[in-house]
């Protein structure tokens, strides 16, 4: 009796569990997590930029309870002529909205014949249109047991493949401008790791799109990958993904609202 009514409970909970709201496939192969997903619809949460390679899919984000500033949100600001402060004044709840494109390709993958070479140009974003750029990207293959990091007792949180040559953009708004006043300017992040680790996921942009900055960190490729050299080569092969990387900024970003550059 005690095996039945067990049984019998296990398939009551297991007809009343909804089915998932986004059909992904965990197990293509051939895939990215950052692959376009068939039939699905877009959400509010959920904004397209189009560019000359392909449309793109980003992410709002909602950064809560920032440091108050007066000019943050003009609805928060004490009106001039009130001379007599509230007693009891509750704490603002500064929430800035941010959009985040992670995972954005600006290269071909340089495996089998690209393998040791130089990035090859990315005519067009892959899959079909438009591309989810919803999820961090692989990092560099490198050796993630050597590397400076926080993750003593868990291990390293990110997947290496030698498919990296992704980069991620945080953004605070997505609306083009023609005039300096109301453009944006934008950091290219490359991070450090003397050529042998590190990675653009390690440096969120979040907090400097908040303050109306433009973020990109860029992925490029690391050791041997990207520096190795035997003669017939001179190498820097990660310092040529660099270059990439910055062509395909200069070419895409103004879709993003930006008309000045800085590169760190």
């Amino acid at each position: 009796m005690i095996f039945i009514f067990i049984l019998f409970i296990s398939l009551v909970n297991s007809q009343i569990i909804e089915p998932p709201t986004r059909n992904v496939d965990l197990w293509d192969l051939f895939g990215t997590s950052t692959t376009k997903r068939d039939g699905l619809k877009h959400t509010r949460e959920e904004v397209i930029v189009r560019l000359s390679i392909g449309e793109l899919v980003g992410q709002k984000v909602i950064i809560p309870n920032l440091p108050w500033t007066a000019t943050q949100d003009p609805n928060e600001q004490i009106p001039p002529d009130r001379n007599i402060p509230e007693p009891n004044p509750l704490p603002p709840n500064n929430n800035v909205t941010i959009f985040t494109f992670l995972g954005v390709p600006y290269a071909e993958p340089p495996l089998g014949e690209r393998r040791f070479k130089a990035p090859q140009q990315l005519i067009h974003l892959p899959g079909d249109s438009p591309f989810v750029a919803f999820t961090l990207p692989p990092v560099c293959a490198q050796d993630v047991e050597t590397r400076p990091t926080l993750f003593i007792n868990s291990p390293y949180p990110y997947q290496s493949s030698e498919d990296c040559l992704y980069l991620n953009i945080y953004t605070p708004a997505l609306k083009f401008s023609s005039t300096a006043e109301n453009a944006l300017p934008t950091i290219v992040f490359f991070h450090g790791g003397n050529f042998q680790t590190g990675s653009a996921n390690d440096w969120p942009g979040h907090v400097l799109a908040s303050r109306g900055i433009v973020v990109v960190n860029v992925n490029y490729r690391l050791g041997p990958f990207g520096f190795m050299s035997l003669g017939d080569e001179r190498g820097n092969y990660g310092l040529q993904d660099q270059r990439a990387a910055l062509n395909w900024v200069r070419q895409h970003i103004y879709g993003f609202g930006v008309i000045l550059m800085l590169l760190l």
